[in-house]
Order: C-alpha cells, then sequence, then structure tokens
C-alpha cells in the first residue's frame, strides 16, 4: 500500500485490512513447511525393503507422519483466512466503506450488482473449511497388528486439493471486485505495486450492469496464478521463495539417505 492515500470513514480499519498481515502469514509458513518436507521426501530413499549392499532393510521411513501433520497444518492455516477475506469482500460492497454504490453497481436503484459474488465466495470458504479434518490424529489397525498406524495422507491431501480450489475461489471473488472499486473510482494511473496487481485484471471486463458474472468469475479464477506471481515479485525480500527441482539421492550403504537440512 506505500503511496496509497485514503480517508478512513472510523478511528480504526476493520480487521479485514489491519489483520491481513498476521492472518495471512500463519498461510505463507505453513506453505512453506508443506513445501519443505515433500522436497525432502522427494529427496530421501523410502522404498521397503531397501536393497543395500549388505543386505535386505525392512523399515518404516514410508509412514508419511510428519507430511500427515503438514498437510493437516496448511488445511488450518489457509482456513483461518476465510473469515477475514469475506469480510473484505463484504465491505467493499458496503458504501460506509467503499464511499461508492452499494454493490459496486452502476445500474438502477435496486441493482443487485457484486451481491452475488458474496454467496460465490461464501461457497468457496465452505469449500477451506470443510477440509479441516482430524485425521491425522487417527488412526487404522490391519495387517494382523503387524501394521498398526496409517498417515492418511491420501484423503488429507485431497482435502487440502479442494482447500486451493476454495481458496481459488475466494481469490477470484476478492480481485474481481477489488478491480471494480478501483475502476469505478477511477482506477487508471495507478503505480507501484498497487498498478502491478491492478494490471492482472486488465483483461476482466468492465460492464457493470446487472448479469451473469459467471464468466468474469471463471476469467478472474484463470488470473489468480498470474496475481500471485505478481504479488510475489512485488513482496518483502523475506518472502518463501519458489521451491526448485528436487533431486533425489541414493540411498547410502547400509541406511537410508537423511532429508537434507532445513534452510
Amino acid at each position: 500500500l506505500r503511496g496509497v492515500r485514503w480517508d478512513p470513514h472510523a478511528v480504526q480499519d476493520s480487521y479485514g485490512f489491519r489483520a491481513y498481515v498476521p492472518s495471512q502469514s500463519v498461510a505463507l509458513r505453513a506453505v512453506a513447511r508443506l513445501r519443505d518436507q515433500a522436497l525432502a521426501l522427494c529427496s530421501t530413499a523410502q522404498e521397503n525393503p531397501l536393497f543395500t549392499p549388505e543386505g535386505v532393510l525392512h523399515h518404516g521411513a514410508f509412514l508419511q507422519a510428519a507430511l500427515a501433520q503438514e498437510l493437516s497444518s496448511t488445511c488450518r492455516a489457509l482456513a483461518q483466512t476465510t473469515t477475514l477475506t469475506m469480510s473484505r469482500i463484504r465491505m467493499l460492497n458496503d458504501p460506509v466503506h467503499s464511499g461508492l454504490p452499494g454493490f459496486l453497481s452502476t445500474d438502477e436503484a435496486g441493482a443487485s450488482g457484486t451481491i452475488i459474488l458474496e454467496y460465490v465466495a461464501g461457497s468457496g470458504a465452505a469449500m477451506v473449511l470443510g477440509s479441516v479434518t482430524d485425521l491425522a490424529s487417527h488412526s487404522v489397525v490391519i495387517s494382523q497388528g503387524m501394521e498398526e498406524d496409517a498417515s492418511f495422507v491420501g484423503e488429507m491431501l485431497r482435502g487440502l486439493t479442494r482447500a486451493v480450489e476454495g481458496m481459488e475461489v475466494l481469490v477470484a471473488c476478492e480481485f474481481l471486485e477489488a478491480v471494480r472499486a478501483l475502476r469505478l473510482r477511477g482506477g487508471s494511473g495507478h503505480e507501484g505495486p498497487v498498478g502491478d496487481l491492478l494490471a492482472v485484471g486488465d483483461t476482466l471486463g468492465e460492464d457493470t450492469r446487472d448479469r451473469d458474472l459467471q464468466e468474469d468469475v471463471d476469467t478472474a479464477r484463470a488470473l489468480v496464478s498470474a496475481l500471485g506471481r505478481t504479488m510475489r515479485r512485488v513482496a518483502v525480500p523475506s518472502a518463501p521463495s519458489e521451491p526448485t527441482a528436487p533431486c533425489r539421492r541414493p540411498a547410502s550403504s547400509g541406511s537410508l539417505t537423511s532429508p537434507p537440512p532445513s534452510r
């Protein structure tokens, strides 16, 4: 927000803006930990049994307990961002907060404008919240008791995939409303990070009449990746860097390869 000026309607801004950084940082850290864990697993020999020059080694390195915990943490971290994201979407629709027509509509009085985006975003939030489970703390016992633990990583990964899809919907709705709001305020000529982010939305339609917004949402969802790359480029230097391609290292003689040291 460097260089951006606005006249607040209240002494303090709502949590949707004031608490954005502490809330979002939780999600960023969780994603970074999950990435590091995935890279470590891709660089570690996990086959059972493991064949070594000294013989065959039976082990349990394939049990993805650590990955299960990181998947669970990431889902929870994403889920806790949904409340404030919904808050910002709602505030953009509120003339008290935006200083713009209700629901960002330029149509006749009583027009619904972008109100439908609150419902769509709510569905996205439900997808994210539904991914939060306690599977990482449960297990099953099979094979006559010889295999008495299970990480449920497959199911948890499916849950995270659904959470990411829900986050795409949330971010798309917020971005769609933000671009429309800036345009209604005469949002041209922005410089710096705000200008870079607004430029990503150049392909979004400018029609503000009451109509079906499904095509707009689909277009905004397709821009989420580009939006993420732009935010990473303008972010502070301490933001997590892009992961590098993992290298699979051969197992050392008689032992499992240890994970690479964390950065």
